[in-house]
C-alpha cells in the first residue's frame, strides 16, 4: 500500500506551498494520504523559503543551525501481538531522519522534539511503537533515522507532526497529517 507526501512551505498561519511524491511501505497496514508542509520562523542563519520553491518527498528541511530532519514515510498500523492501539485508535508511524549540523554531539529527544496535534488543538502524546526511535546521541555531521508512533483515533482523519529543535527554538517544522 503506498502513502503519498506532499511537502510545501507553510507560514504560521497560511499555506505557502505544496507537491508531492509517492512513498512505498512494505509494512503499511492502511493506505494514508499525507499532506506536508514545513512552517517556522527561520533563525537567523536559516534564509526563508521563497513561496515558489517546492520541497519533495523526502527533502531534508533545514529546522536550525542544529538540525535538518526529513520526513522519509508516514503508515498506519494495528499493532503486533501485546502491543495494540486502545479499541478505535491505530497507531501513525512517522519514519524520520535527523542530521546533526552543528559541529559538536547533540542529543536528540523524539518525545521533545516531536509532537502530533489534530485540528482542534487536541495534543497526541508519543506511544511506544513496534520500530526504534530517533533519540540518542548523534556525533558532528552525523544521521540518526527512525520512527516517531503516535496512537491516535480512526475517526479523526487529519493530524499535524510538528518538529522543535530544542525548547527555545523559536523555529517549528510542521507536516500535515491526513489518512
Amino acid at each position: 500500500m503506498a502513502a503519498v507526501l506532499v511537502f510545501g512551505c507553510v507560514g504560521i498561519a497560511a499555506l505557502l506551498a505544496a507537491g508531492g511524491h509517492a512513498v512505498q511501505n512494505a509494512t503499511n497496514q492502511a493506505s494514508t494520504e499525507i499532506a506536508t508542509a514545513a512552517t517556522g520562523q527561520p533563525t537567523s542563519a536559516q534564509p526563508t523559503q521563497p513561496a515558489s520553491q517546492q520541497n519533495a518527498a523526502g527533502k531534508p528541511i533545514v529546522a536550525s543551525d542544529t538540525w535538518t530532519v526529513t520526513l522519509n514515510s508516514a503508515a498506519t498500523s494495528t499493532g503486533k501481538d501485546f502491543l495494540t492501539p486502545k479499541p478505535g485508535n491505530i497507531f501513525l508511524e512517522i519514519n524520520v531522519t535527523l542530521k546533526n549540523t552543528s559541529s559538536s554531539s547533540q542529543t536528540a529527544s523524539s518525545l521533545l522534539m516531536f509532537s502530533m496535534i489534530e485540528g482542534n488543538g487536541q495534543k497526541y502524546n508519543q506511544s511506544l511503537g513496534l520500530k526504534t526511535t530517533p533519540d540518542g546521541a548523534v556525533a558532528a555531521g552525523g544521521l540518526l533515522r527512525g520512527t516517531v508512533t503516535f496512537e491516535v483515533p480512526k475517526s479523526v482523519h487529519t493530524f499535524t507532526l510538528q518538529f522543535q529543535p530544542d525548547i527555545t527554538s523559536s523555529t517549528n517544522v510542521q507536516w500535515t497529517v491526513k489518512d
